[in-house]
């Protein structure tokens, strides 16, 4: 089950969880990147299931039809640029449709067509020279030989204010080849995203160390969380809520250790605010799963009977409320009580008898679609399923997460 926690050693080695819950740096993987040349791939969260028909050619914005809320309301502002350009070689085609920098990170919408597979060799080059940092995937199969997805750079050192991106793969899935873009023109498009800088230069005491929060990059695309960890003895989790109560999604992280690795600096990456916050909270988490024998599956069958409360231990309830039965898809509408909205709360799927999974896998970059509000409500769609058909929900056993440090930010 790809998007539930089933190995939680995956977290010391990635950015972000197996279904997009929380952002964890491990210290051990940001001091062997120090010396990283070239921009290293940290996150994978790739989607390489068939299911739909949709056809690749008439989508002309990645960012308004896949991406998350920040990319869709930059590209409603037009603060992206429409790109276009077309490269085949070896029988894939490959588009790169949108590009945007808001000053926080890199976003690229990209469309496949042909025998396609994942992006094995990519290099980026901002004005001609290589960038250092770390890059994430997402995306979703269009049809058998269609793909769309989104690339997400976030740089180790500052972008200039305008440049000249190109883009170079040199192996997609098994097949070597060349898909070269070069020159696209890219715009800092802060001043349309409304960003702006606030520097809290915040610091506490942590466990013999402590943490920093010393700038923070907000717009109407993303917000970046910039923390010096000093003489902490592991990389944290970090999350962050506005005041009223909403959990923003997290989206991507990356560091590097200063000396002798006793000083980390480390930028996270989030979805925008929304609804004019007077302040947010941010909170630095205690280390999860320490013990994941105690982290099991829990599956109840669905009946006409509604709700459908399922408990997570100390990690949440999840309540089923109702199961529409449409005609080309199914769509499950629950509620997540809890303290972990992208974890715990996205840990929901659904299964035949024969334990097979039944959720769309063109969904799966999202996961649940949550509502931003809240009361933790979700849909997860799945693929068509006859309403006399035998289901059951499933969801996991889960720890709580646990706030060891907080800092409140005001924002007025």
């Amino acid at each position: 089950m790809n998007d539930k926690i089933d190995d939680m050693e995956s977290k010391e080695k990635t950015k972000t969880g197996k279904h997009g819950s929380r952002i964890h740096v491990s210290k051990r993987l940001i001091q062997s990147l120090v010396a990283a040349v070239l921009l290293t791939i940290l996150i994978i969260s790739t989607t390489m299931s068939p299911n739909t028909q949709t056809n690749v050619r008439v989508i002309d914005s990645v960012f308004r039809s896949f991406g998350d809320r920040g990319l869709k309301l930059a590209s409603e502002k037009e603060a992206s640029s429409l790109v276009g350009q077309t490269m085949i070689d070896k029988g894939i085609e490959v588009t790169i449709n949108d590009v945007l920098y808001d000053g926080t990170r890199l976003s690229i919408g990209y469309t496949m067509e042909g025998k396609i597979g994942e992006l094995e060799q990519l290099d980026l080059l901002v004005n001609d020279e290589p960038i250092s940092g770390s890059v994430g995937y997402t995306g979703s199969f269009l049809s058998k030989r269609a793909y769309a997805g989104i690339i997400t750079v976030i740089s180790t050192n500052e972008l200039p204010k305008d440049f000249k991106l190109t883009i170079i793969l040199n192996k997609i899935g098994n097949k070597k080849g060349s898909w070269e873009f070069k020159d696209i023109p890219v715009k800092n498009q802060d001043h349309i995203l409304n960003s702006k800088i606030i520097t809290p230069m915040v610091t506490k005491p942590l466990r013999g160390g402590s943490i920093t929060i010393e700038e923070i990059l907000i717009s109407d695309s993303s917000i970046e969380l910039n923390v010096t960890e000093s003489n902490t003895p592991e990389g944290y989790d970090y999350q962050v809520i506005d005041n009223y109560g909403n959990v923003l999604r997290p989206l991507s992280g990356s560091g590097y250790g200063e000396g002798e690795g006793d000083i980390m600096k480390n930028e996270f990456t989030f979805e925008p605010l929304h609804n004019n916050p007077q302040h947010f909270v941010i909170k630095v988490l205690a280390p999860e799963y320490e013990n994941t024998s105690l982290i099991k599956d829990i599956k109840v069958k669905v009946t006409d009977k509604f709700p459908i409360i399922i408990s997570q231990g100390e990690g949440g309830e999840i309540s089923v409320n109702k199961i529409e039965y449409l005609k080309n898809k199914t769509l499950v509408h629950y509620t997540y009580k809890g303290n972990d909205p992208y974890g715990n709360g996205l840990c929901v799927w659904v299964e035949d008898n024969r334990m097979k999974i039944l959720d769309n896998p063109t969904e799966s970059t999202q996961r649940n679609k949550i509502n931003y509000t809240t009361d933790g409500s979700y849909i997860l769609e799945c693929n068509r399923i006859n309403k006399n058909k035998e289901i059951t929900i499933g969801t996991k056993v889960l720890p709580d997460i646990n706030s060891i440090l907080e800092f409140e930010i005001p924002l007025k």
